[in-house]
């Protein structure tokens, strides 16, 4: 079928709620000792239909899929935690619960035995987000049967818009199978509660992120935009004064500005001129001061100094200048 991308069989895989947890025993450990893991019935294809990369060694065959060899994948997890080394492959496991069961549930030949690791997994989260991962054993499907299966079955298309030709194909093969319990797997895990629950929290997250990024950024436009305006009167004092050419007319500002300090008996300012002007940071300080004097001479600040000679008058501007306003 063309819409189909690949389609691969799982008889108690399918997530959210997949595996049957028991007991397995390792080769060489303490008699006894039988930790826990999460059996899984799949064949090769699964892992390419949920996206499950291989990490290490190799998958089974489609002739040892058929033929129900006893092999064993496992995951990172149940990987690090036995086998901290990093040589799972090519270990053994025993899981004493797949023995043959007829009629209803037929074992391959020595399944109940020993089966070899071939493949390490990467880990998926089977079990919610939130929850630890727990180490899973991946054997083939058919090294013990089961009456129901479950196909898995990835494509281009919405999934439950060909269903009706995949119920098709299945009778063209077997007309004694029956499909039921159809669904989208993706809607299935994402709706539920753990997953939807974890997405709105995600969710809401963002929203606040959103809304706080809308904040500062109004801070900070708030910010610049009132120190823009509170010296519009200043940059257009220190653009007459920047102008090419009009040297002279500059250092005429700065000599007039810088007499007011002198013109005023008890201005601070004076002080500063003399006892600092001389120092390291005498650049700077001068700087500072002229930026007041600017605003002393064209009536920017008030004059404090009580000469009276700014009170009552209009700010004294230059010829020439141009005095930004708004």
């Amino acid at each position: 079928m063309p819409e189909v991308i690949d389609a691969g069989i799982s008889t108690n895989a399918t997530p959210p709620e997949n595996g049957w947890d028991t007991r397995f025993e390792l080769f060489g450990s303490a008699s006894g000792q039988q930790p826990e893991a999460r059996v899984n019935f799949i064949s090769p294809e699964y892992l390419t239909v949920l996206h499950i990369p291989l990490a290490q060694g190799r998958l089974f065959d489609h002739t040892e899929t058929m033929r129900g060899a006893p092999l064993a994948l496992i995951n990172q997890t149940m990987a690090r935690q036995y086998w901290p080394n990093g040589n799972a492959i090519g270990q053994q496991v025993k899981i004493a619960v797949l023995k043959d069961e007829p009629p209803y549930s037929p074992a391959a030949s020595g399944s109940d035995g020993w089966l070899q690791i071939v493949g390490v997994v990467s880990d998926v989260r089977d079990d919610g987000l939130r929850n630890p991962i727990k180490p899973p054993i991946y054997v083939p499907y058919t090294i013990k049967m089961r009456m129901f299966t479950q196909i898995l079955v990835r494509t281009r298309v919405p999934p439950l818009s060909i269903l009706h030709d995949i119920r098709a194909r299945l009778v063209r093969l077997d007309r004694e199978q029956q499909v039921m319990q159809v669904r989208d797997l993706e809607a299935w895990i994402t709706g539920l509660q753990e997953y939807s629950q974890q997405r709105f929290i995600a969710t809401l997250f963002g929203v606040f992120s959103v809304l706080a990024l809308v904040l500062a950024a109004v801070g900070l436009y708030s910010v610049v935009s009132y120190g823009v305006a509170t010296r519009t009167d200043e940059f257009g004092i220190r653009r007459h004064a920047a102008i090419p050419g009009y040297a002279n007319r500059s250092a005429d500002v700065y000599r007039r500005a810088a007499s007011i300090c002198y013109r005023c008996p008890g201005c601070m300012l004076r002080s500063c001129v003399a006892g600092n002007a001389r120092g390291p940071a005498g650049g700077a300080e001068i700087r500072v001061i002229s930026d007041t004097c600017f605003k002393l001479e064209f009536g920017l600040l008030q004059d404090t100094s009580g000469s009276g000679q700014n009170r009552g008058q209009e700010p004294r501007v230059p010829t020439g200048f141009h005095v930004g306003t708004r």
